[in-house]
């Protein structure tokens, strides 16, 4: 929300609702640079990818599923 300038909310399913004027562009961007930072494997270019958090440094991990 903050990155598109507008207001919102998260709902209790976990689904955004903005409200305000943005257009369909500036969003669509957002969606493909955050897929591809935290959900695309930087390895095989998979989407099958879950987050992995090390316990002793607490870290978290992307994890891809098909590698």
């Amino acid at each position: 929300m903050a990155e598109m300038g507008c207001e919102g909310t998260i709902g209790n399913n976990d689904e955004m609702t903005l409200q305000g004027v943005y257009q369909q562009k500036a969003f669509i961007k957002i969606i493909k640079k955050y897929t591809e930072e935290y959900v695309r494997c930087n390895v095989c270019k998979g989407y099958k990818t879950d987050f992995e958090r090390e316990e002793k440094t607490r870290l978290v991990y992307l994890k891809c599923l098909n590698c």
